[in-house]
This record gives structure tokens, sequence and C-alpha cells, in this order.
């Protein structure tokens, strides 16, 4: 039987509040941009919802200028990682 992994929404709660208030978003304004209910955030930042999908995490991200590793606990740089630039690669001869 394989092993599963649950998520930790009291973590996904917390960095998701912290993010919004570092940046001084209301919860409003973050349901206004992600097209959800205020609600809602309210509930994921007090631990209220028992799940969240892995699309739903990632829309968070954007308007929130973090990677879905910062928000489930991962790492604790929210930065997202930067995209490698594909290399030129010159032919010899």
């Amino acid at each position: 039987m394989p092993i599963t992994y649950r998520l930790n929404m009291q973590i996904v709660g917390e960095r998701l509040r912290q993010r919004r208030q570092d940046l001084q978003f209301s919860q409003q304004a973050l349901a206004a941009e992600l097209h959800i209910p205020q609600s809602w955030i309210s509930e994921l930042e007090h631990g209220k919802r028992i799940h969240i999908e892995a699309d739903t995490i990632y829309q968070f991200c954007r308007p929130l200028q973090c990677s879905m590793d910062y928000l489930v606990g991962l790492t604790d740089d929210p930065r997202p990682p930067k995209r490698q630039r594909p290399r030129n690669v010159q032919s010899g001869g």
C-alpha cells in the first residue's frame, strides 16, 4: 500500500495570512483578485478547511508573489525560484 502524506492545512493558513499581510492585501482584495469568496480565505487562514486542491494553491501564488513550496511549508523562502534561461548552443567548426 502506498504511503500518503497529508498537507498541513495549519501551515498553509499561516503562510497564506502572513504573505497576504506582508503585501498589505485584505482578505476582500485577495478574494476579488482570485474570484473566490472572502469567507473561504478566512476559513483557510483559521484552519477550518481540511482540504485544498493543488491548482487552488497555485492560484494564490501569483498575487502573493510566492512559490507553492512556500505556501505548503516545504521552504521558508517565499520567493518563487528563478527560471533558468535556455543556453545558446554554438556549433563548433
